[in-house]
């Protein structure tokens, strides 16, 4: 199992918590769950804040445990996919900018 990061918006928590990590709902050319390595989070930061015009208090990074052999790599700043959903149970933690209220997650 490996230890690794997904950064989203925090309105998309309550369907997270709901549903898990869903490969259909990515919004990149590839319908994957979209993860870093964990000292990777500024390089994930900054592409949340460009890419999705997001704020920084909008940001949440999901931390969560997934076997190695469903990952493939992408890029050069340490992105891996999976083309798999990653239940509700890899979650092992959700961090904010500003706290993660227990009502949002």
């Amino acid at each position: 199992m490996k230890t690794l990061i997904h950064a989203t918006l925090r309105c998309n928590l309550k369907s997270i918590r709901r549903n898990g990590l869903l490969c259909s709902r990515s919004r990149g050319e590839r319908l994957a769950v979209w993860l870093a390595q964990p000292d990777n989070e500024r390089y994930v930061i900054s592409h949340m804040l460009s890419k999705h015009a997001a704020s920084l208090d909008e940001v949440v990074i999901i931390r969560v445990r997934v076997p190695e052999g469903t990952l493939r790599k992408h890029g050069r700043h340490g992105l891996l996919y999976s083309i798999q959903d990653i239940p509700v149970d890899a979650i092992i933690g959700v961090k904010g900018f500003v706290p993660v209220e227990e009502s949002t997650w």
